[in-house]
């Protein structure tokens, strides 16, 4: 079974979304569509494609201890070292402050609030 994956499904005109639909008809494709909070509406206005709709999940931000867990594991694949040193640990609890748990939101914006995406069957 193939899986397509589309981010910011959002942002997709009606065209798009018909294509994606198509495709999906015509292949048996699995499709996930990402995208910001609102987008189960808008899905909900093409009746076609929303009645493959298997499931919408919502992403709730990271707690600050779960950020920390990603954060640690991530900092040596990303050649930085640990996190035990202080000046790690204060980037840590930077990036955890400014991202508020959040890691699509923009750096000095909270306006993203929690991501969700979709499931064709």
């Amino acid at each position: 079974m193939e899986l397509l994956i589309v981010d910011e499904a959002e942002r997709l005109k009606t065209a798009a979304l018909e294509q994606l639909r198509y495709h999906h008809d015509r292949t048996g494709t699995g499709l996930i569509l990402i995208g910001m909070p609102g987008i189960e509406k808008r899905l909900a206005r093409y009746p076609q494609l929303y009645s493959r709709v298997g499931f919408v999940h919502h992403y709730k931000p990271l707690s600050t201890d779960e950020q920390a867990f990603v954060l640690a594991r991530q900092w040596p694949r990303l050649g930085l070292g640990g996190t035990d040193d202080f000046a790690a640990a204060e980037a840590v609890a930077a990036i955890t402050r400014i991202t508020n748990g959040n890691f699509a939101s923009p750096p000095v914006s909270s306006t993203r609030s929690n991501a969700s995406w979709k499931s064709t069957r």
